[in-house]
């Protein structure tokens, strides 16, 4: 019954980003793709929603999302479920963790071979980050069903439920205590077993727009709470309306909401309409449920990967069935953040578990070719573009003739299974299998079509209440780069193996004959030998949560030939260790952190040198409890890359890297409430090397968020940024300097009792970068349930990154929404 993100997408309305806290809202840098980014609020442990917007769509093939947690020097990838203008993910729990975040985003156009990156600048030194306004210590246990974490409803659909399921049964059997806004309303709670469900409307308190919060507690016959959570959303609409007598809390419940938009693009003076329609529903009798979810855009096209998007899920306590997009997590080593449209099966009994995924990763499109060229000069065309292919044509007059052929998409297959064996939540050791393969005849005009297997295995420990973690991973990979001309027949092996002797290759026949049941075999099989185990990758880490402390040690080994077609974002040729610590002080308002990485490539020794990859993170983070004092956070960063080789020689790396980061936030009230964030950044690299690429970044942000007692709410921001680059130029370097000003300043005002919602925003950029924008947007509450809501924008470029001229850019949109 939980809700995934591969199983359903984030909604955010306008009402529910802008009551988001002010520091997860970002605002401050400069993209020609990407609008604004969401962030929910951060808690340690806890999975945390990521939103971007987009300004368009139609040029953007898929987003992905780089994010690393504090003390560790390599970003990790993933892609995020992209429907329409509006990307999202949920980033797992065991990265949010204080001082902060670091997160890029990576955005692959149509057409461009090499992704833009947001921010464009540095994004791996100078990277976006996520604070924490509070931290709450707290063991995850409850699985919170609805609302979600940050999640915006209309208050007519508000229904709490959550899960003991993974709670020992000993402290369930205590009285549970739920809290709607610091109001007592356990007494209106429902239990079917480990669900828990009640309705809030049916108490004698307003309900009205704006931020809320569950907060749970499990009390034992002594008074001691053995545990609490709490859960923060939104709600957005007219307030609820106050119940002259109770209603009722059916086992049946149900919702299904449509979404109308059109949306009128005027970009680099182009015209560009789109239309959406999305549907969702769901019905639950007490833990049995089925939700579908269908998107529908103009945006479908042959010549681009899906950008339709649709899925229906079956869901019980212990069998999960689903048919559509998903994005499936298996071990990271091995799926991780991988579109898949096909069928998905989790099964979960008491000591066994079973995972299942099979669908398709990649989508058919066709390649095209050229007119066919003669024999004669077949050999001058290669020269002259070494990347294209050159495929065989016919003959013509006794000479063979040529196509030279842009090659298309093959559709890509994948199958994974995982049973494990002990709790899906808790210890567990599990083993996964994953088939992957192109279909050569999918299109005419193709290339190298692959084919890729992974065996892995995984464990967890997990005891004491998770304060003591032990993990490990392993996975063996083979893939084949070009199966065009399938597996080696007995003539090949006598051919290419003619030097050895006859029992060797007959011993090579019956290897190939057991190994071609399972993957292409022939000369571009990956590894065609063991030495030094190329395509074998593992990790293993500990945590130990004790005495304050948040001690982590991993170490980690990917050989430089290791692939898994379900996890592409992983980088590979790199092993060493990390260690860090978190240590919690006074009542949990001070954290100290520090973390040290070492890392090395080289793994199979084949390269010239080798290089080493250390960094040192350290951070002092106070939450402040005095009205006066604000929450500081500050962090220094050291990163060392260097190699074996000689800095006159091309190829060395000799580079250090320190950032410093100060930054301060707080709640204050002075005439009205405020929220305020002031940020400091700065970063130098000090290349040794003979390329002596120096770089230096400043950056300095600061923001306000208003609340006023009439219904307004305003948002400030202002942000500078200032770059200095040496770049090669001939024999020498040339310095090369960036910086702007960036204001942003947003408004809503709400009208005829919170059914009527205007916004406005102004943001000018000065400097290096000139830019205005400009929004207006409107939404209208009909009835509880039927909104409409517009935005016009307007874009006035006058130097942007990848314009040579001025261009006013102008999106407008409108929406209809209606929820059952």
């Amino acid at each position: 019954m939980k809700r995934f993100l591969y199983a359903r997408l984030s909604r955010f309305g306008l009402v529910g980003i802008l009551t988001l806290l002010l520091f997860n809202i970002s605002l401050s840098q400069i993209s020609t793709t990407i609008s604004k980014v969401t962030i929910g609020t951060p808690q340690p442990g806890i999975p945390l929603s990521v939103q971007a917007d987009l300004f368009q769509s139609n040029t953007v093939e898929k987003i992905e999302i780089a994010f690393r947690r504090f003390g560790e020097q390599e970003f990790k990838r993933s892609e995020m479920s992209l429907v329409g203008t509006t990307a999202n993910i949920l980033l797992p729990g065991e990265i949010i963790q204080p001082p902060f975040v670091e997160y890029y985003f990576v955005v692959t156009l149509t057409g461009n071979f090499n992704p833009e990156t947001y921010p464009i600048e540095n994004p791996e030194t100078q990277p976006l980050k996520i604070s924490f306004g509070s931290i709450e210590v707290q063991q995850n246990d409850i699985i919170i069903l609805s609302p979600d974490r940050d999640e915006t409803i209309s208050a007519q659909d508000l229904l709490i439920s959550f899960s003991l399921a993974r709670i020992d049964s000993f402290t369930a059997e205590f009285p549970v205590h739920i809290f709607f806004d610091e109001k007592d309303i356990s007494a209106l709670q429902i239990r079917y077993g480990d669900l828990v469900i009640l309705r809030p409307q049916n108490s004698d308190m307003e309900i009205i727009q704006g931020k809320h919060e569950v907060k749970i507690n499990i009390i034992d016959t002594a008074g001691n709470i053995k545990l609490t959570q709490s859960w923060s959303f939104n709600i957005e609409g007219p307030a609820a309306v106050l119940q002259t007598n109770a209603v009722p809390i059916s086992p049946w419940r149900y919702s299904s909401s449509v979404q109308l938009e059109t949306r009128q693009e005027h970009i680099s003076e182009k015209n560009t309409p789109y239309n959406r329609v999305t549907l969702s529903a769901s019905g639950a009798y007490k833990d049995f449920e089925v939700r579908g979810f269908v998107f529908n855009t103009n945006e479908e096209k042959a010549v681009r990967q899906p950008q339709n998007r649709y899925y229906i899920i079956g869901e019980s306590p212990w069998l999960k069935i689903g048919y559509g997009d998903f994005f499936p997590v298996f071990p990271d080593l091995i799926m991780n953040g991988k579109r898949v449209r096909g069928l998905l099966t989790n099964l979960t009994l008491n000591k066994f578990n079973l995972d299942f995924v099979r669908g398709t990763i990649t989508r058919r499109i066709e390649g095209s070719s050229g007119d066919p060229i003669p024999d004669s000069i077949l050999s001058i065309s290669q020269q002259t573009d070494p990347t294209a292919v050159f495929r065989y044509y016919d003959s013509l007059n006794g000479s063979a003739r040529w196509i030279k052929i842009n090659p298309g998409t093959f559709s890509r297959d994948i199958m994974v299974v995982r049973p494990s064996f002990g709790k899906r939540h808790g210890s567990h050791w599990g083993l996964t299998y994953l088939k992957s393969k192109d279909d050569p005849t999918s299109i005419l005009f193709g290339a190298r079509p692959q084919e890729n297997v992974v065996f892995g295995s995984d464990l967890l420990v997990s005891i004491d209440q998770e304060n003591f973690e032990l993990t490990g991973q392993a996975a063996f990979s083979a893939s084949n780069k070009d199966i065009t001309n399938g597996s080696f027949s007995d003539t090949d092996i006598d051919t290419l193996f003619a030097d050895s002797k006859e029992k060797d290759r007959d011993q090579m026949k019956r290897i190939r004959d057991l190994a071609k049941n399972i993957i292409t075999v022939n000369e571009n099989l990956i590894p065609l030998n063991m030495k030094h185990f190329p395509t074998l990758s593992y990790e293993t880490g500990l945590r130990l949560n004790y005495f304050g402390n948040n001690l982590r040690l991993s170490y980690i080994r990917h050989g430089d030939g290791y692939e898994s077609f379900g996890q592409t974002y992983l980088r590979n040729d790199i092993q060493g260790y990390t260690i860090s610590d978190r240590q919690r002080l006074l009542e949990n308002k001070l954290f100290i952190s520090a973390g040290y990485e070492n890392m090395k490539d080289n793994t199979s020794l084949s390269k010239p040198a080798t290089t080493t990859f250390s960094s040192l993170n350290t951070g002092v983070s106070y939450y402040s409890s005095f009205p006066e004092v604000p929450n500081i956070s500050i962090g220094y960063m050291r990163s060392k890359n260097i190699n074996d080789l000689q800095n006159s020689n091309s190829a060395a790396v000799d580079e250090i890297t320190d950032r410093i980061i100060l930054q301060f936030q707080k709640e204050f009230k002075y005439f009205i409430k405020h929220n305020a964030q002031f940020t400091v950044s700065t970063s130098f690299r000090d290349d040794n090397s003979i390329k002596n690429l120096d770089t230096k970044n400043n950056s300095l942000g600061l923001s306000l968020m208003s609340t006023f007692n009439i219904p307004l709410q305003t948002i400030f921001n202002l942000n500078y940024n200032g770059s200095r680059y040496l770049i090669p130029k001939n024999s020498s370097t040339e310095i090369t300097k960036i910086s702007y000003i960036s204001l942003y300043l947003n408004g809503q005002y709400r009208m005829f009792e919170d059914k009527l919602l205007l916004g406005g925003t102004i943001s000018p950029t000065f400097g290096d970068i000139r830019r205005v924008l400009l929004n207006f947007s409107a939404q209208h509450y009909f009835l509880e349930y039927l909104s409409a809501q517009t935005a016009l924008n307007f874009y006035f470029n006058d130097k942007i990154f990848g314009t040579t001229e001025s261009q006013t850019d102008i999106i407008w949109t409108l929406t209809i929404r209606a929820a059952i």
